[in-house]
């Protein structure tokens, strides 16, 4: 009756440090993406119009950004955006009026200065990249053919 109880005891530790190492792992991930955090201007929008995006920190577990498109002073565009840790693994999430639900991507590639989200099922976006370049923050949406760029400079609002 010893040995089962070691047995099962052994067991609950091995899956629970198996989990463990998954979780922080993503909290890991979602710490080296901290370059993201701030407000960014839009370089690239139409004339007359101005874009924002803004992200903070939440928790260990999530960031919170909002994309703001005004024309003049008027907002034309918002979009509720989150950074999550959700079953182990890291999401981009975005929000927007014209879907139902908010829209999850799965972030598949994460280097030091970018990441690279998916959403294969989704209509449009199917692809969400973002790449902090040279003080640069290029931003890019893509799939079924076309891609759309949005370019920011960090600015101190």
């Amino acid at each position: 009756m010893q040995k089962l109880a070691f047995v099962a005891s052994l067991c609950f530790a091995l899956a629970l440090f198996n989990f463990q190492i998954p979780c922080q792992q993503a909290k890991n991930n979602l710490k080296s993406m901290e370059w993201l955090l701030g407000t960014w201007q839009g370089t690239n929008t139409k004339p007359g119009h101005t874009a924002y995006e803004k992200w903070e920190k939440t928790s260990k577990q999530g960031f919170k950004g909002v994309g703001v498109t005004l024309k003049e002073k008027d907002t034309v565009f918002v979009e509720k955006l989150k950074i999550v840790v959700k079953d182990n693994k890291l999401f981009y999430v975005a929000e927007v009026s014209h879907n139902a639900v908010p829209v999850y991507f799965q972030i598949t590639k994460q280097e030091t200065t970018g990441f690279v989200a998916l959403n294969p099922e989704h209509d449009f976006p199917k692809e969400i990249s973002y790449r902090l370049d040279d003080e640069k923050l290029k931003a890019r949406i893509s799939g079924n053919g076309k891609s759309v760029e949005f370019n920011f400079v960090k600015v101190g609002l």
